[in-house]
């Protein structure tokens, strides 16, 4: 009797092979495209946050609605709303670069 594998249990072996990998590479892929989106995502609200920091800090400067940085294009908009309370005011400060966009929501004492 012949010891060794046949041509079949090979082949069986290899597409058994072929399709877990394909599976791996199908999530290490999903892995790298979350990982990118949260980089921008964090990058994004820290921008919201610098400009919320500035705003607080300096309340009469005006501020450019479009900041070139590093060759990138950040576009904010602030939008305020009025809030149940009269002394508070509901400020939503959105950031975007390409297609990501963030919304950093604060309230502002009048």
């Amino acid at each position: 009797m012949k010891k060794g594998f046949t041509l079949i249990e090979t082949l069986v072996a290899l597409t058994i092979l072929t399709v877990s990998l394909l599976g791996i590479y199908s999530l290490t892929d999903n892995a790298m495209f979350v990982l990118e989106h949260s980089d921008k995502k964090t990058e994004l609200i820290q921008k919201a946050y610098e400009r919320f920091l500035i705003k607080s800090y300096y309340p009469d400067k005006i501020l450019q609605k479009n900041v070139i940085e590093n060759g990138l294009v950040f576009k904010f908009e602030e939008t305020k709303l009025p809030t149940i309370l009269p002394q508070f005011t509901e400020v939503r400060l959105k950031v975007g670069l390409d297609n990501e966009e963030a919304e950093l929501i604060y309230y502002d004492i009048k």
